[in-house]
């Protein structure tokens, strides 16, 4: 299990840039490649097929595991998706404000079991 929390900027500020890459493989065969790009300044990337102005992406990666959450949501300051990798596991990616992603990373990684 992998879980990452990226908050960019200040309360009320222009977020800062992040770009980071995961790539999971699993018995020497690569089940995921994900990269996330963010700009608080880019219009594109803040926008409602971004980030929709949220500060906090949040993943929690669940590999090597029959255990596949599936499913999409919002509440309250998050939005979230499931995916399935290609190969045994998921992924979880939110975007929201810091707290609220941070509390579906943690009630998410307590209903898995890791291998």
């Amino acid at each position: 299990m992998v879980r990452e929390l990226v908050v960019l900027g200040r309360h009320a500020r222009t977020g800062g840039r992040h770009r980071g890459h995961l790539a999971v493989t699993l018995d020497g065969r690569p089940v995921l490649a994900h990269t996330t790009v963010l700009d608080g300044a880019d219009p594109a990337l803040i926008g409602p097929a971004g980030t929709a102005g949220a500060r906090a992406l949040g993943t929690l990666l669940v590999a090597g595991t029959d255990e596949t959450p599936a499913g999409a949501g919002e509440r309250s300051g998050v939005r979230w998706a499931w995916s399935a990798l290609d190969g045994p596991g998921a992924v979880l990616l939110a975007v929201g404000d810091p707290g609220a992603v941070t509390a579906l990373l943690d009630g998410a990684g307590r209903t898995i079991t890791a291998p």
